[in-house]
């Protein structure tokens, strides 16, 4: 499988630090706490990628998370898009996900997708999800990514249900 075109000749990190955010990447490791984040955060996260009749992640099973996992790892090493788990740097907890996906088509822009677990920050979600999107935005305009559009679909202001 070759790489996109605009990260060929790019190296994109699989942990960065945001601030108070720690990126790893996404893979089948974090199967466990990854299928508790969706279905704990299901009805905020359809239609999140852009689709807004794509059911995605409801009656998700533990096969198909673990498909869908595999396949961002393989993604991710062979260039073409990426997921990390957004955790706390000091304990490790998972708190969402980060996604950048880039365009089909030249000059199409990178899609930046990101969403917090609907019990990760108790009492303060909008303002430590709205200032990784920030951060996440900032890094995605920095030297370690091609010089592209990015269209945000993250959810800076979903709050806990």
């Amino acid at each position: 499988m070759d790489p996109h075109p605009l990260f060929a000749d790019r190296a994109i990190p699989a942990r960065a630090r945001l601030g108070p955010f720690l990126m790893r990447g996404l893979g089948p490791e974090d199967l466990d706490e990854d299928l508790a984040a969706l279905r704990e955060t299901e009805g905020a996260l359809q239609g999140l990628f852009g689709d807004p009749a794509d059911p995605w992640p409801a009656g998700i099973t533990r096969d198909a998370n673990l498909l869908d996992l595999c396949w961002h790892r393989r993604e991710f090493l062979a260039r073409r898009s990426f997921a990390w788990v957004i955790a706390d740097p000091a304990t490790d907890a998972y708190l969402g996900c980060a996604y950048v996906y880039p365009g089909f088509f030249a000059g199409a822009p990178l899609k930046a997708v990101w969403w917090f677990r609907a019990s990760a920050m108790p009492g303060r979600y909008e303002t430590r999800a709205a200032g990784f999107g920030r951060r996440f935005l900032d890094w995605l305009a920095g030297p370690d990514w091609p010089e592209a559009e990015v269209v945000a679909l993250g959810l800076p202001a979903l709050a806990p249900s």
